[in-house]
């Protein structure tokens, strides 16, 4: 990238505004150095970064504040220069923070995967921690904790002390030499106790005087008796000095042993210090990222600079798509430079991966080289005009230009006659628009406007400017070319009206024709851009409606969907209780039953054993014939027999019992049931005709049945529902009076088989009658022999589809069933196959 172009287009600056919102020394310098990728792959690596950077934020950051500047402590270690105790502090200051941050992210790899791999790769190295809390004091003072050796020499140094001091104390309550005190107070000189002794009795005074005060009036002495002491305790002051000096060094030992891993905590907290301080950027200039591309389409919408102060006007601007060379007109001050720069300086956040303060929707192409033409740069030492100067650097971008390149330039052809220099304008962009450079050029030429309306991929822009107001409105409308406005705005500012006349009377007729022109093309397009806000707002305000009553309708969703479940929820409860006792009601029919079985067939085992016994005594006894024995046979089944119809009767009238009390109790339990007619008494005598289609009464059953066919010997075909049986003639009775006759089973089935459907809609119902229903459903489906049914039931609570799969499981006429495939329903759909 071109420097020239950094320092036109002001990036420096605005990196400058992003840094204020690091932290650290470290990721300041990040900051300052930031340069367009040259890697596609990395620039949008780093979109992402600061996008989670910004997620981050939204949940209070992390905390990276308060990390120390230790990168210089880290080389002085390295070159065996002892660190001192605060440096070393700083550095436990600095491992606290990398450890706050690494915990600050644990947990959080799903919603922040690319902080957590940063925070990965920091060490916490808490044994170098520990080790420089237990040495150093939060004022930089050396602890006792530091060595066992430093621990025992502060000890006697304390003992040294503590005598030292009850000796002097002693020395100023002795009468003696209380009159040669100047005042009963202990001070030191040069590391020693003193006492302040009068000059006139420093001889008569043992000890040795080490300093005397400034008017010689005051001696300071040391008392003979605590000199020995004083001695000792110089000594102890060097060992523990000493002993200190090997702690900070053993400690800085430490350091550079951990020089590797403190440098890449250090780098990494750096480059989350960059992160956060773009995040934070953004959010304070309300900044996205933009959308980055190959083609070469660059497209701002809502741009505000960032240098700018007060109320910003944003633009919306693009060149690259339709056209690739973008000519901007418009008078002075009007904004066609600022647009430069926004365009230029946008592309150079972009590709640094920093977000633009721009709307969302926003692109700016992968630009190789962004070169940049503003401004005035003319020089007396280096005898260059305006217009040189501008040459001199068009002449550098020109061997450069490509189709990866940004080509910005400011009043091109300015500073020379206008005839020649709109012509060598025109060749110029003519160049770069060969090369298939996007070009953005401002220009006050009319020749220009004349070239972009006229040339294919070249298109006008212009500068709003209010004439009334004699004020820029600063926005940019792309394809109409600009007017200077400056006759309209002499004549706003009072300019004779004959001095007027002469300037528009020199002006050439097509001139003149362009502005009246390029006035009333404004003019139709203020009133369409009218209309156009006109019918954005009412879409806003329908929008606005329909927000407001999805909202509205999502709460009534939200809230039948309460009431639905805990209806649902005091369903199931009450199922389940009443489930608790039919399953009761069931065990103990069942425990009856079986009862009343296993006797019945126990009577049956013994009098099968009775007559095997009979036979085994029969045939032992050799008096007894075959013929005999076999005649007592058969009149002892005999009685067995009449034994047992007799047991089969009293049988049968305990089932009958046991099922009555079943009744019963169901309809206790169940008060919902609805209530049917017990069976009718029946006559109890054989039909007289055996006829197909004739109703009867199935004794045994006591059910109702017809007759499915010719009799067979005893036997005839009876159709009870869907079953068919072979019953006896003597176990039918005839029908109740008024039952009729039906015509004929195979109208029946051809019936059933016409009204049956293979699909069961349920939803709604309660468990009660969704069973009832099913029966029906079942019974008439297998009469039409239907193979495969659909059977809805909803996905609710799921309680109905519990119930439903319980009772497929013990029906006879259900073979398998499962739940349907997502796109026939899924869980809310039971498939019955029969």
């Amino acid at each position: 990238m071109d420097q020239h172009s950094f320092r036109v287009l002001e990036f420096d600056r605005v990196k400058e505004i992003i840094s204020r919102f690091s932290v650290s020394d470290s990721g300041k310098e990040k900051i300052l150095s930031l340069r367009p990728f040259n890697d596609l792959q990395a620039l949008f690596l780093r979109q992402k970064e600061v996008s989670e950077a910004m997620r981050l934020l939204d949940e209070g950051s992390i905390p990276l504040s308060g990390a120390p500047e230790v990168r210089s402590f880290i080389k002085s270690a390295l070159l065996d220069s002892v660190l001192t105790p605060l440096q070393l502090l700083d550095i436990y200051n600095f491992l606290q923070t990398c450890t706050k941050v690494k915990r600050a992210v644990e947990g959080k790899t799903v919603k922040f995967p690319l902080f957590k791999k940063y925070c990965d790769n920091i060490s916490t190295l808490n044994s170098l921690e520990q080790l420089i809390k237990k040495s150093i004091a939060e004022d930089g003072k050396i602890l006792d904790s530091a060595s066992p050796r430093l621990k025992e020499i502060r000890n006697r140094l304390a003992s040294c002390h503590s005598k030292v001091q009850d000796k002097l104390q002693n020395i100023l309550k002795d009468p003696a030499y209380q009159k040669m005190l100047q005042e009963p107070i202990i001070t030191a000189r040069e590391d020693r106790y003193v006492l302040p002794v009068k000059q006139e009795c420093r001889s008569q005074f043992p000890g040795l005087v080490l300093d005397q005060s400034s008017s010689g009036v005051t001696v300071f002495m040391e008392p003979l008796q605590v000199v020995e002491i004083g001695n000792e305790l110089r000594q102890l002051a060097l060992s523990e000095k000493r002993e200190i000096e090997i702690i900070l060094y053993n400690l800085t030992s430490s350091v550079s042993e951990y020089s590797d891993e403190l440098n890449i905590n250090i780098e990494v907290l750096a480059h989350l210090d960059l992160l956060m301080a773009a995040a934070i950027f953004s959010e304070k200039y309300s900044c996205f990222n933009a959308d980055i591309n190959e083609k070469g389409y660059l497209r701002l919408i809502g741009a505000r600079h960032p240098l700018l102060s007060g109320d910003v006007v944003p633009i919306d601007v693009e060149v690259g798509d339709k056209f690739a060379t973008l000519v901007i007109t418009g008078p002075n001050t009007g904004g066609k430079t600022v647009t430069l720069k926004t365009i230029g300086l946008f592309s150079l956040m972009a590709l640094s991966g920093i977000p633009i303060p721009a709307k969302v929707g926003s692109f700016v192409p992968f630009f190789k080289k962004i070169f940049a033409d503003i401004g005035d740069e003319q020089s007396i030492a280096q005898s260059l005009s305006t217009f040189s100067s501008h040459l001199t650097q068009i002449t550098k971008i020109i061997p450069q230009a490509d189709r990866d390149s940004l080509i910005l330039l400011d009043e091109i052809g300015a500073g020379t006659d206008p005839t020649e220099g709109g012509a060598l304008a025109i060749s110029i962009l003519e160049y770069f628009h060969s090369k298939g450079a996007r070009t953005v050029a401002t220009t006050h030429y009319s020749q220009l406007k004349s070239f972009a309306a006229s040339t294919p991929g070249v298109s006008n822009a212009s500068v709003e400017f209010d004439v009334e107001t004699l004020k820029p409105t600063y926005k940019v409308r792309i394809g109409l070319p600009g007017r200077s406005c400056a006759l309209a705005i002499s004549s706003r500012l009072g300019l004779l009206s004959d001095i007027l006349s002469r300037a528009y009377s020199l002006l050439k007729e097509g001139d003149v024709s362009l502005e009246k022109l390029l006035e009333t093309i404004e003019d139709e397009k203020e009133a369409a851009e009218h209309e156009v806000m006109i019918a954005r707002k009412s879409k806003e305000e329908a929008q606005k409606l329909r927000e407001e009553y999805e909202k509205a309708l999502a709460s009534w969703e939200e809230k039948r969907k309460a009431l639905w479940s805990e209806a649902s929820r005091e369903v199931e409860e009450l199922v389940e209780g009443a489930s608790e006792d039919l399953e009761n009601i069931f065990e103990d029919f069942r425990s009856k039953l079986s009862a009343v079985l296993e006797e019945n067939e126990r009577n049956a085992k013994d009098v099968l054993n009775d007559l095997k016994e009979q036979w085994k005594k029969s045939r032992a006894n050799p008096e007894v014939e075959v013929d005999e024995a076999l005649k007592e046979i058969k009149w002892q089944m005999k009685r067995a027999l009449q034994s047992l119809s007799v047991q089969k009767g009293e049988y049968r009238s305990k089932v009958e019992n046991i099922f009555s009390e079943f009744r019963k109790s169901i309809k206790a339990k169940l008060p919902v049931i609805e209530e049917k007619e017990e069976p009718q008494e029946y006559e109890y005598k054989r039909p007289v005709c055996l006829e197909t289609g004739e109703k009867v009464f199935l004794v045994d059953m006591n059910e109702e049945g017809f007759i499915d066919g010719k009799p067979e010997g005893e036997f005839v075909p009876v159709r009870v529902g869907n079953i068919r049986l072979r019953v006896p003639v003597r176990r039918l009775r005839v029908a109740p009076q008024g039952a009729g006759r039906v015509s004929g089973v195979e109208e029946v089935i051809s019936s059933k088989r016409a009204e049956a459907k293979r699909e069961l809609d349920l939803r709604g119902c309660t468990v009660d009658e969704a069973l009832a229903e099913t029966e029906k459903f079942l019974d008439d489906a297998s009469i039409a022999n239907a193979g495969s049914l659909r059977i809805i039931h909803g996905k609710g609570t799921g309680a109905l589809r519990k119930a439903l799969q319980e009772y497929f499981k013990t029906h006879p006429l259900v073979k398998s069933f499962q739940l349907a495939d997502e796109r026939e329903g899924g869980w809310g759909v039971s498939i019955v196959e029969l």
